[in-house]
Parts: structure tokens; C-alpha cells; sequence
């Protein structure tokens, strides 16, 4: 049988069937499928993901167990630890470095102090049957306020929402760029990706008829404001291949005072402050803009857009200046192209 002569059980004509596989793979070839390879790989990695593409809880420290999981001191809890070897002893990634423990190395040292430890306090907190014990011990790790889970056809929301569905709003101390450089990450608020899952939780009557923002009340609108601004302005801190990062800035040593939200713009730092209405006091921002030495700063509000020269003093007599971008709510999303011509 010649080469021309089709393969009886498969009709196919070798020489034809050679042409269409096109050039052989090289070694530049294999490196390009493993540098791809390598890419998704990373990607996993960074969105939490093992390499099987599940999301598995990080291991909490020592200092995280004694601050939120179990009362004890950090010098007890490795005293007890030493005492007892046949308890979970962590693992640590430097010689002497700090131990971690997974969720259920936890649990079982919960139980060891519940039924050894001091009898006047709550080892094993209270919580109603069947509710799963990782969402417990991750809310607490995270300081959640709330925990809100998908409906999936009930009636109502319940509970605090876990992954996808909310994202971190992180303290920064806003001295330099970048702002993820210098974060305290016991300080955070949390932004729903949908302002209906807020109307949602704060009770809004929108799932039967949509409000009239005067009817709100004050806090509300507020709160409201705050889901608004903050989903647009993830889009402004958006890299390509990067989750959105966005930063707060809260004054720490119990004294009042928070700038809504604050945002990198190349090389600026560019503070921005919510008002749910047509005014209001920015004592925080003056003083924030005098402690930084920074020059241009956005209030989100109920206003047109407008730019104007700040030339005033703080509370504290200090004279500060600086100029204003004011823009409303919806435009929140155009501040990083509004900044970089000013």
C-alpha cells in the first residue's frame, strides 16, 4: 500500500494527516506551556488557592490563638504546650521562629484546655448545633462584625458572607506610597460587592419598593454612602492581575477621628471623605491633611463637581492649604483620571 493510499479503518491519508499537526514542539515551545503553567499556578496561589484549585484556611499564630480563640496567656499557652507533647505543637518555619496551628490543631487544644484549664472561663464558646465551627473561628480571627451567607431560594439572609462576596477595607498609616506597605491589620471595615445586599442587611424596604433617599434614615444613608463610594473607588486602585486594594486611615491611641477612604494614585496619596448629604464638618481631614503635608484631597457628596482652595486652620490653630476636588457620589469612579490632571 502506498503513502497515497488512505488507512483502510480510519480513511485518513498519512501524509495529509502529517501536515496538519503543523511544526514539532521545541524546547522554547515546552518552555512557554510551563511558563504558563507556572502563571496559573501563582494565580492560585494568589486568590488562596491550592494547586487543585481549592481554598484551604491559612494556620493561625500563636499570638492570634491567645488574642481571639482561647483566653489564655502566650506564655501559658507554651507553657502547656511544653508540659504536653502529645498536644498539637505547631509548626514554625524558622528555627525558634513563631508556631502555627491549623483549624483543627486548634480544636483540639480548645477541648484540652475546656477540660484542664480554669474552670471560670469560656474555653468552648457557645453556639447554637450544627453551625459549622471553621465560619466561628475565622470570623473571630477577622474581627467580623457580621457574617452574612447566600440565601439559595430561604427567605433570608443569615449569618456573615464568607469569600467572594466581600472585601477588606485595610488600615493604613498613610506616610508614604505604598499605602499596603504600612497597614495595622488589627484595624479593617468590610465592603459588600453589591449595594442591594446592603439595603438587604439594613432593612431598607428596596426589595418591595425602592426608597426615597430623604426617607432614610441619617445612618443609614451613611452606611449606604459608604457601600456606594467604596465599590467604585475599587476600580480606581485596580491593577491588572491584582485583587483591588483599598485603604482607610483611623487615628489610633483611642482619640476619634477616620478618613473614609484613601487612595494611591501613582506616585500621590490622595485622601477622600464621604458626606451622605450637602455638608458637613471635615475636622479630620484638615488635620489629616497637615500631618501628611499633602496637597490635594476629594470629598464624595451631594454637590456638582467643583474644585476649590482650602486656606483655613485646624483644630489645633495649625494654618493648613490645600485644594478640594468635590465630586458626587456616581462620579467616585472617575477620581484617579480627575487627579491626574490637577
Amino acid at each position: 500500500m502506498s503513502s497515497d493510499d488512505p488507512v483502510p479503518y480510519l480513511r485518513l491519508n498519512p501524509d495529509s494527516a502529517l501536515e496538519a499537526l503543523g511544526p514539532p514542539l521545541d524546547t522554547d515551545g515546552i518552555a512557554a506551556i510551563a511558563a504558563a503553567c507556572r502563571k496559573g499556578r501563582d494565580d492560585l496561589a494568589g486568590r488562596g488557592l491550592d494547586e487543585t484549585g481549592h481554598k484551604t484556611l491559612r494556620r493561625f499564630s500563636t499570638w492570634e490563638i491567645t488574642k481571639y480563640l482561647i483566653p489564655v496567656a502566650p506564655a501559658h499557652f507554651r507553657r502547656v504546650l511544653k508540659q504536653n507533647p502529645d498536644l498539637p505543637q505547631g509548626r514554625s518555619e524558622t528555627e525558634g521562629g513563631a508556631k502555627w496551628f491549623t483549624l483543627d490543631e486548634v480544636l483540639r487544644l480548645r477541648a484540652h484546655f475546656a477540660t484542664e484549664g480554669s474552670k471560670a472561663k469560656e474555653y468552648l464558646p457557645w453556639r447554637p448545633k450544627g453551625l459549622p465551627a471553621k465560619i466561628v473561628a475565622v470570623a473571630k480571627t477577622e474581627k467580623c462584625e457580621m457574617i452574612v451567607m447566600g440565601c439559595r431560594g430561604r427567605s433570608d439572609l443569615q449569618g456573615l458572607l464568607l469569600g467572594s462576596v466581600t472585601h477588606r477595607v485595610l488600615h493604613s498609616a498613610a506616610n508614604g506610597v505604598p499605602l499596603g506597605g504600612e497597614i495595622n491589620p488589627r484595624l479593617r471595615k468590610v465592603l459588600l460587592l453589591d449595594v442591594g445586599m446592603a439595603h438587604a442587611l439594613l432593612g431598607t424596604p428596596a426589595g418591595v419598593t425602592f426608597p426615597r433617599w430623604a426617607s432614610l434614615a441619617p445612618q443609614v444613608r451613611g452606611q449606604l454612602t459608604e457601600q456606594v463610594a467604596g465599590q467604585q473607588l475599587r476600580l480606581v486602585q485596580a491593577r491588572p492581575g491584582h485583587e483591588p486594594g483599598l485603604h482607610y486611615w483611623q487615628r489610633e491611641g483611642g482619640r476619634a477621628g477616620e478618613i473614609d477612604f484613601v487612595l494611591q494614585c501613582g506616585p500621590r496619596i490622595v485622601p477622600v471623605e464621604l458626606k451622605a448629604g450637602a455638608a458637613g464638618a471635615m475636622k479630620s481631614l484638615h488635620q489629616f491633611m497637615f500631618d501628611k503635608g499633602l496637597t490635594l484631597a476629594v470629598r464624595l457628596d451631594r454637590n456638582p463637581p467643583s474644585l476649590q482652595g482650602m486656606d483655613l486652620a485646624t483644630t489645633k490653630g495649625q494654618a493648613v492649604r490645600y485644594r478640594l476636588l468635590n465630586l458626587p457620589h456616581y462620579l467616585a469612579w472617575r477620581i484617579g483620571e480627575l487627579v491626574e490632571k490637577l
